[in-house]
């Protein structure tokens, strides 16, 4: 992945139609954006906020923040182990597992952040369709990031998607928010914190 990015780049510095290749990346983004919302709709446990109920509670997403509170710590600890123990049984058997939600009214919550995600990310493809050049399509684009990487350290396709913010924008300020995106998520896959 990391190939592709540094590839990216040196594409875009030595084009000779960067109009043309920007058009592109435009479009490429505004179809990659589109299509999960389209898959996230067509989710039924993405939509009904099932997906997000069971990885925060797991302690898969949010893993960074859960972390600071204890209480929580433990509570995904025990689900964990709950679910480990499920796993290890006969599934002829029928046996099931109550989780314990990390925060109350997970089940809600989980619900209204699933429709958040699909929203903004619905409206950040159209922004990029009808004005790519916008401030605005950028600052929603960089929260869309970095809310997916708040959630989970997707760093790879978070930094691809900061190199087509940073091709696309105008603004120096935000370029240089793109940039230091790419320098963290370059940073976490080096590392091999992130997901990569």
């Amino acid at each position: 992945m990391l190939v592709f990015m540094v590839l990216a780049v040196i594409f875009y510095t030595y084009h000779k139609r960067r109009d043309i290749l920007q058009k592109n990346i435009q479009i490429l983004l505004v179809v990659v954006i589109l299509a999960s919302v389209v898959q996230k709709l067509e989710s039924s446990q993405f939509m009904s906020g099932e997906f997000y109920y069971y990885m925060i509670n797991r302690g898969t997403l949010f893993s960074f923040f859960i972390n600071f509170f204890s209480e929580s710590l433990e509570v995904t600890k025990s689900n964990y182990e709950l679910l480990k123990t499920l796993h290890n049984t006969d599934p002829n058997m029928g046996k099931s597992v109550v989780m314990k939600d990390v925060i109350p009214n997970l089940g809600k919550i989980s619900i209204v952040y699933a429709w958040l995600t699909v929203i903004m990310e619905f409206s950040v493809a159209i922004l990029l369709l009808l004005k790519p050049k916008s401030a605005l399509t950028h600052i929603l684009f960089s929260i869309m990031i970095l809310g997916i990487l708040c959630a989970r350290f997707e760093t790879a396709f978070m930094a691809l998607l900061a190199i087509c913010g940073i091709i696309l924008c105008k603004n120096q300020k935000l370029r240089l928010l793109f940039t230091m995106i790419v320098i963290g998520c370059v940073t976490l896959i080096v590392t091999k914190i992130g997901y990569h």
